[in-house]
This record gives structure tokens, C-alpha cells and sequence, in this order.
């Protein structure tokens, strides 16, 4: 009974201003006494460095932006190839930003023209189809 129990924390959890409070419990399934940490305070997540969406290798826009990013601003040139790494980053994060919100815009304004198309094709077909050609135009529209 008469044993130190202890346990290890991070430092960042105290530098940044968390309120915490550490108790040792009763009893426990060892031959040590549980200790039991609380912590509370403003737990922001950090922010992300760079976002990476998978499908965008997929699109040739977003390769040829990275490829000729990376060709036209090697790290070499700022002094130091950490901080010209670094600095290529925050510049490529508000590059592919502009390019992601472009892409989004195009992409919603080619659902909303096939939407207005759909709906063109049910408004003039009656409710039926006069031939095979058009329910393959409106099958192959619902799939875009």
C-alpha cells in the first residue's frame, strides 16, 4: 500500500491551458491503485496542413496544376529545403483550394443542366416513352 503510483502525461496538454484534475481510486484488479485523470478546457482540433481527396489523381487538371506547381517552385531556391517545402505548401494548400472551388462549381452546374434535362424528357414524353431511344437518353442521364 505504501508503492507510488504514477503516470506520464504530455506536456502540451498543461502548456496549453487545459484544466485537469488527477484522483487515485479505490481499489483496482491489480495489486495497484487506479489513477484517474479529468481534462476539460477549449479542445480545438488543429488546424489540417493539406487535404487530400484521392479522386482528384483522376483528374488530369489537378496532376498537370501539382506537376507544374512542384516544376516551377523547387524548394532549392528558397535557401533552405525545409522551409522552401514548407512555404511551397501554403502556396500549393491556396492553389488547389481556388481549383477545388472551381471543380465544385462546374460540377453543380452540369447537375443542375442534366437535372433540367431529365426533367424536360418527363414533361414531354407523357409519362411513356415512345421508343427505346429516348428511355436509353434518360437512363443514361439518371446514371451521369
Amino acid at each position: 500500500m505504501r508503492r507510488l503510483d504514477r503516470f506520464l502525461i504530455k506536456e502540451i496538454f498543461l502548456e496549453q491551458g487545459f484544466t485537469y484534475r488527477k484522483w487515485v481510486g479505490l481499489s483496482g484488479l491489480s495489486d495497484h491503485l487506479l489513477i484517474y485523470l479529468d481534462i476539460w478546457g477549449d479542445i480545438s482540433k488543429p488546424r489540417a496542413p493539406f487535404k487530400f481527396n484521392s479522386t482528384w489523381l483522376k483528374d488530369n487538371s489537378y496532376t498537370s496544376l501539382i506537376t507544374d506547381f512542384w516544376k516551377s517552385h523547387p524548394p532549392m531556391t528558397r535557401g533552405n529545403i525545409a522551409e522552401g517545402f514548407v512555404a511551397n505548401m501554403k502556396e500549393l494548400k491556396k492553389l488547389y483550394k481556388i481549383w477545388a472551388h472551381n471543380k465544385r462549381c462546374v460540377e453543380e452546374q452540369l447537375l443542375k443542366n442534366i437535372e433540367a434535362e431529365i426533367a424536360d424528357l418527363e414533361e414531354n414524353s407523357g409519362g411513356i416513352f415512345a421508343s427505346n431511344e429516348l428511355r436509353d437518353k434518360l437512363t443514361d442521364l439518371t446514371t451521369k
